[in-house]
């Protein structure tokens, strides 16, 4: 895995800067509210938050370096992805 950023995309949602250092932007593309988890590769849960449609951010300061799972939830649908945190 580089260290380049990268964008992820997932469905209706756009992700970025990965790796992130302090701030996920979320993109929410569509009209709709997720909630946001990340959690840790042990499967503790760390954060929740809602975000709404637009532009929001989660912020990952309090978080130690390492990869974390991401989960967006919307409606009856659920998305999984990676975050690597620097």
């Amino acid at each position: 895995m580089g260290t380049e950023d990268e964008d992820t995309v997932i469905e209706n949602f756009k992700l970025f800067p990965n790796p992130v250092e302090d701030l996920l932007n979320v993109d929410v593309l569509e009209k709709q509210t997720i909630t946001a988890t990340i959690f840790s590769l042990e499967v503790k849960k760390i954060l929740t938050k809602k975000v709404l449609t637009g532009s929001d951010a989660i912020s990952l300061s309090r978080l130690s370096s390492g990869l974390y799972i991401l989960e967006l939830e919307t409606g009856n649908k659920s998305y999984k992805t990676k975050i690597v945190k620097q």
